[in-house]
């Protein structure tokens, strides 16, 4: 028995060619399997979490915290200075005047402390300007700050007065701080708003707290 003979590889490829056509078959290749692979998500939209597939539409509330546009495949935390209290929002909030909020993807807005004020949206609270404090909370501007009262004084951000030291006064409200007592005056109290002259036959230097009796074999008539 003869070994059976090898057909050349063209050959056969242009035989099963003429055997198709012969047959009304078409001698175009089926479509790729890559053309049904699933489209992949876009890069940026990989980055983020995806959006619950959980509702009969197949798209998820967007959480607390968070906003979700329409059409969106991924969620975006809110920002500093708003928030989102419920589920499913289109965009974040402002934080209502008198509150804060300095951390992203937050539910709620901290209410503004004392000492400070806070307009709407604010990311970080305010302190009360040089001169004014304030013991209460939810502020909204500065003019809401107390100015502090004579004989006192108030630095930035103060929750209350103080009382200024002795050799020195504060003649008006809304001072930041204390004026010494100038030469030739004292002062012995705390919190004065003025200051009293050095009596006859002592000496009284600038921000004196109590006038210095002069030496011994010496005198002044200066007052």
């Amino acid at each position: 028995r003869w070994p059976r003979r090898r057909v050349p590889f063209p050959v056969r490829r242009a035989r099963q060619k003429f055997a198709r056509v012969a047959l009304g078959c078409s001698h175009q290749r089926p479509p790729s399997a890559r053309a049904h692979r699933p489209l992949r998500a876009p890069r940026d939209a990989r980055r983020f979490p995806q959006i619950d597939d959980e509702s009969a539409s197949g798209c998820g509330a967007c959480p607390v915290g968070s906003s979700c546009g329409a059409g969106s495949t991924y969620i975006t935390e809110c920002f500093p200075g708003s928030h989102a209290a419920v589920t499913g929002k289109e965009s974040c909030d402002n934080c209502p005047p008198g509150s804060f909020q300095d951390v992203k993807g937050q539910a709620e807005c901290t209410p503004c402390p004392a000492g400070s004020y806070c307009p709407e949206g604010a990311s970080a609270p305010l302190p009360c300007p040089e001169g004014a404090y304030s013991s209460a909370t939810h502020l909204v501007g500065a003019g809401e700050c107390t100015p502090c009262g004579a004989g006192h004084f108030c630095t930035t951000g103060s929750t209350q007065m103080q009382r200024c030291a002795v050799g020195t006064v504060a003649a008006s409200t809304g001072q930041g701080s204390c004026t010494s007592c100038a030469a030739g005056t004292y002062q012995d109290q705390r919190g004065a708003t003025g200051c009293t002259p050095c009596p006859a036959g002592s000496d009284c230097p600038e921000g004196a707290s109590a006038p210095l009796t002069g030496d011994g074999g010496s005198y002044s008539r200066r007052t």
